[in-house]
């Protein structure tokens, strides 16, 4: 994909108002995969398989071989684990994520732009709509082309079953309704205008520019957007962000 144009009709981000105005005025927070990892307040935003590239699930027949040289073999024996065993490169440690959710035009007309269960997040109160989303794909490209940017929808995956040639853009597909997509750099600690260093896991990314975007109420979002059919022309999508229909 890489680009947002074409496929994806609208970008969305969840959270309380105070911190999504931030990202309104170009201010964006960038964390690791570590930082996912290790977030165990719900499983909502944490995932412990951030950037696994195998997953193997131990069984009563799963044993490893481990050759450090043709003199020396060790054999490590999985079957008294209970809990998945996951690879993780090392050099994965300097990609920076910055994560929206995408809804395109079916789920307009199917309701179904994000799940019930996120209004039950106690801070995911309001939504950050991008007006422009092919725009600020661009800004991001354009503004941090000497990090490597990637743009990609999170690949979701059975992690009940062993998996293999996975990556940073895949998933468990419990969290399938996210609908994620994924903005990424590989940062080292470069000096760069564009960056400040908050923590160990987490980079502000300044844009200088505000960002196309509004701040709405998650419960009344997706009630703001509907169809109208006019006599003789084909549906046109209205939208109507201060919740409900104009009649």
């Amino acid at each position: 994909m890489n680009n947002l144009s074409g496929d994806s009709f609208g970008l969305i981000k969840f959270g309380d108002k105070s911190w999504l105005k931030n990202i309104t005025e170009g201010k964006i927070w960038f964390r690791t995969l570590e930082y996912y990892r290790n977030y165990e307040a719900d499983e909502i935003i944490g995932d412990k398989y951030e950037g696994a590239t195998n997953i193997i699930i131990p069984d009563k027949n799963t044993t490893i071989h481990y050759q450090r040289s043709f003199a020396d073999q060790n054999i490590l024996n999985f079957s008294n684990m209970n809990t998945p065993i996951i690879m993780i490169p090392k050099q994965y440690g300097s990609l920076y994520i910055f994560c929206m959710s995408y809804f395109s035009i079916n789920d307009i007309a199917n309701k179904t732009i994000f799940d019930d269960s996120i209004l039950k997040q106690k801070n995911w109160c309001d939504i950050l709509f991008f007006l422009e989303p092919e725009n600020f794909g661009n800004l991001f490209r354009d503004t941090l082309k000497i990090f490597n940017p990637e743009i990609f929808k999170a690949k979701y995956n059975d992690y009940t079953k062993n998996q293999e040639d996975l990556n940073y853009f895949t998933k468990s597909e419990k969290y399938k309704f996210q609908k994620e997509i994924r903005f990424i750099i590989n940062y080292s600690g470069e000096n760069s205008k564009n960056i400040k260093r908050i923590d160990n896991n987490t980079i502000e990314v300044i844009f200088f520019r505000s960002i196309d975007s509004i701040i709405v109420p998650s419960s009344s979002f997706r009630e703001s957007f509907y169809f109208e059919n006019q006599q003789g022309k084909e549906d046109n999508l209205k939208i109507n962000l201060n919740g409900g229909k104009n009649e």
